[in-house]
């Protein structure tokens, strides 16, 4: 089973995706892919699904007036965060649209540079979320732009790699794979996904640039993407959720924004309880 995050797609859209899909939720925000029609939930199912309902998005993402920052290299040192902030990275081939959705995430989708030239984004950028919790957002070098050199687009991965490596899972809290809803994943982003579970770094896809599918086509994208990952999950790390979105339009975008809150939420609270520990411990020796 997986489930599909929409938000505000046009009603030919819904109708598609029902020849898919269950809605799971009354207000049509959380569908389901695998469940027979008209068969009963689970108890467990049902809150599973609750689980991944809203959590302090202002916490981390700020209001609406609040807009996130692009954190330059300078400012860090030229070396990665050392402030321990929760991270999540965004990674994608070249030109699906990753610096305009981190953008959006945070307030504003002309925050980020962007190229009509796929494969500008050459190096990690960090931004800041904005919101009273320190927060980064990750924007990962693109990959698979077949017009760059063999060798630039192995200096990439390799980039990629040594970022997803580096990072202690506590402050690389997730990950987010962006493919492109007119396509099916491709062989690279197969690449991709194994990365991320070679590494044990928690990841989901996000099926971006909604409003330019056609409903038939995303309906078809959507269900094989779903067959896809059921068939990683034997030793994947990548969460059986996928969302649809749209930064033009912002289909899906408060959804998104939920779902990544949650990971840093989650780590908030084991940091809080890591504390509390300590305490204990330390007043338990005294």
């Amino acid at each position: 089973k997986g489930f599909a995050m929409l938000r505000g797609l046009p009603e030919g859209v819904l109708r598609a995706l029902g020849e898919a899909c269950l809605p799971i939720t009354e207000d049509g925000t959380m569908w389901m892919s695998g469940a027979l029609r008209g068969s009963p939930m689970s108890a467990s199912l049902v809150r599973e699904a609750k689980a991944l309902r809203r959590r302090s998005v202002s916490e981390v993402f700020g209001g609406r007036a609040v807009v996130g920052r692009y954190v330059a290299p300078k400012t860090l040192g030229y070396e990665l965060p050392t402030a321990g902030w929760p991270e999540i990275a965004f990674a994608g081939r070249s030109n699906v649209g990753k610096s305009t959705l981190v953008g959006t995430l945070l307030g504003n989708a002309r925050l980020c540079r962007r190229s009509k030239t796929p494969g500008c984004t050459t190096t990690i950028n960090f931004f800041e979320t904005g919101g009273p919790v320190g927060t980064y957002l990750v924007d990962l070098p693109g990959f698979g732009y077949a017009e760059r050199a063999d060798d630039q687009q192995a200096d990439w991965k390799r980039v990629m790699l040594a970022y997803l490596s580096a990072r202690d899972r506590s402050i690389l809290r997730h990950a987010c794979l962006l493919v492109d809803a007119r396509r099916r994943l491709s062989p690279i982003d197969l690449e991709a996904l194994a990365a991320f579970s070679d590494l044990q770094v928690s990841h989901h896809v996000v099926l971006v640039k909604a409003d330019l599918a056609k409903p038939p086509d995303l309906a078809a994208t959507l269900v094989d993407t779903f067959r896809t990952l059921h068939d990683l999950q034997a030793r994947s790390t990548c969460l059986p959720v996928v969302h649809l979105v749209s930064s033009k339009l912002g289909w899906g975008i408060p959804q998104l924004q939920d779902y990544l809150t949650s990971f840093v939420v989650d780590a908030l609270d084991t940091k809080r309880d890591q504390r509390r520990e300590r305490r204990r411990a330390l007043a338990d020796d005294s």
